[in-house]
């Protein structure tokens, strides 16, 4: 199976914005305080790996970011939007100050997608409480996403996908079936959260 990887921003020969078709593995490779937005649609998926800092102005506002990032993933989706998943660390924003808050809402609106976040087009994994980088394969073969445990390996390139490995698995499901909000523990463990209709 081809593996496409998203690479955040400041990757050098990388790839923020990717699409993946047919039996594809799209993969996000070491996200830390990043995002990553996966859109799934008809034909395939649209991944986008987001940085805290925006990507045009450099400036450290992560709602700005998402909100600018999601835009341009927009230009690049044509048919309907089935689901918007979320993975990333989401510091809250009484805790962070707005310093590390992405705002969700914000990247909804600008992929065009229902902003209804209580109905099943939408799904935020919530990786703050692992306190720990971590790698995102979403497998569309299986339609099956996994959440591991980053590892430093300098031997492989920032743009060439991680092999998983079954011992650093944090979260494996059905990205079809799985939907809302859940915090992800450092043990895999998964709480789901309350979420509002419309927040």
């Amino acid at each position: 199976m081809p593996t496409r990887v998203c690479t955040e921003p400041s990757i050098e020969g990388g790839t923020c914005r990717i699409k993946a078709t047919q039996q594809d593995i799209l993969v996000f490779a070491h996200v830390d305080r990043c995002m990553t937005i996966t859109v799934v649609l008809e034909d395939g998926l649209l991944g986008g790996h987001v940085s805290m800092c925006d990507e045009d102005t450099s400036e450290l506002n992560p709602t700005l970011s998402i909100t600018n990032f999601a835009t341009k993933m927009k230009a690049m989706i044509s048919g309907k939007i089935i689901k918007v998943i979320f993975v990333g660390a989401n510091t809250p924003k009484d805790q962070a100050g707005g310093a590390a808050h992405y705002t969700l809402r914000r990247a909804l609106e600008a992929l065009g997608a229902d902003t209804n976040k209580a109905g099943g087009g939408y799904l935020f994994v919530d990786t703050c409480d692992t306190e720990q980088a971590f790698d995102l394969f979403f497998d569309l073969g299986t339609q099956k996403m996994t959440i591991q445990r980053w590892r430093d390996d300098r031997s492989r390139d920032a743009t060439a996908a991680p092999p998983i490995r079954q011992d650093d698995i944090l979260l494996q499901d059905s990205y079809v079936t799985l939907a809302g909000k859940y915090d992800l523990g450092a043990d895999g463990s998964r709480t789901r959260r309350a979420v509002r209709a419309t927040g």
